[in-house]
């Protein structure tokens, strides 16, 4: 899989309709904005007992944040795009994409955050503790 800052559109967070399906603000290269409901690839199934927790993760996660996204190119109407929170995260969590092109700091791959997260039943205080820095005693490494 390769990262590169020139296939990465800068957006912003609006709204989480649920697990797979996220709506954002997306600026476009030259400069206008696009309004847009994206299917987040590589977003695990996740079992019904645990999907209140994993929304709840999620909305903690990215809600109202910077993010980067790479849009799959697969059609013209493709609404589906991979992302990564593009804020300051705390420790080095799984999904971490340190080396990326023309980018000062490292981003995070939500979805693979996401997955490691569900075994770990979607512990809130880990999340907290990436996007806020509160330590806490669990553990943040693989």
């Amino acid at each position: 899989m390769s990262f590169f800052a020139d296939k990465l559109l800068p957006a912003r967070t609006v709204r989480i309709h649920n697990l797979s399906r996220v709506e954002l603000d997306v600026e476009l290269p030259f400069g206008a904005h696009l309004h847009r409901t994206f299917t987040v690839t590589d977003m695990q199934k996740v079992p019904e007992a645990l999907r209140t927790r994993a929304t709840h993760a999620l909305v903690v996660l990215i809600g109202g944040k910077r993010m980067l996204i790479q849009p799959e190119h697969t059609r013209e109407d493709a609404r589906s795009a991979r992302l990564f929170l593009n804020e300051r995260v705390h420790g080095t969590p799984i999904g971490i994409v340190q080396h990326v092109e023309r980018l000062v700091r490292p981003i995070l791959d939500v979805a693979m955050f996401m997955s490691w997260l569900a075994d770990r039943d979607f512990d809130i205080r880990i999340v907290r503790e990436v996007v806020n820095g509160n330590r806490v005693s669990v553990e943040t490494e693989g």
